[in-house]
């Protein structure tokens, strides 16, 4: 028992010295993008930018092409650790960022009204957390192999870690299905989807 204890002391402060690391590279990454959030109960960091790639077709019939203007998309990372550490369970904290979620994209439908953002052609990301993706009208679509993706793999999956309660059994025993998607909608149907 004793033993039992002093593990999972050891994990405890594995994680929270990651967290700390995290942390740090995570803002310097903000302030080099310039991506800050917009309302602090935001889970969502965006910024416009050119988009670089293989055309994309989306399924309302919009595609994506290089050089097209993106609302390049971010999770709000520290608001997720943070609030996956203040809940009292996995479902407890899938509930709560359900609602945050829908309470963000609420306020992105306003700020996209704002001439700034008259010419971003659709919004696009990459993430591992795409299961719910779909009831907000976004696609999810695969990587394309080669360029950054083992990269971006790598990190998102280090997130996990660091923030789910459970981030590294689930890494262990559902490996497979923990890819990371292309997660993108077009504006109009973004703001036509009455979802969010």
């Amino acid at each position: 028992m004793e033993q039992h204890n002093q593990e999972q002391k050891k994990i405890h402060w594995h994680k929270k010295s990651l967290m700390r690391l995290y942390s740090l590279w995570e803002h310097l990454y903000h302030k080099m993008h310039g991506l800050k959030p917009r309302h602090e109960r935001d889970l969502i960091l965006f910024r416009i930018k050119e988009y670089k790639g293989e055309p994309l077709s989306l399924t309302d019939g919009t595609l994506l092409q290089e050089g097209d203007l993106i609302l390049d998309l971010h999770f709000n990372n520290d608001l997720l650790i943070q609030t996956s550490i203040e809940s009292k369970n996995t479902m407890h904290m899938i509930t709560t960022l359900l609602h945050m979620m829908k309470a963000t994209f609420k306020r992105m439908r306003s700020y996209m009204s704002e001439p700034e953002y008259e010419k971003v052609k659709a919004l696009y990301g990459v993430s591992l957390f795409h299961r719910g993706a779909k009831q907000f009208g976004f696609d999810v679509l695969d990587l394309p192999k080669g360029g950054n993706s083992g990269f971006q793999r790598f990190y998102l999956r280090l997130l996990l870690t660091i923030m789910h309660p459970n981030g590294r059994q689930r890494l262990q025993s559902h490996s497979s299905m923990l890819s990371p998607k292309i997660l993108a909608v077009s504006r109009t149907h973004f703001l036509e989807n009455e979802k969010n």
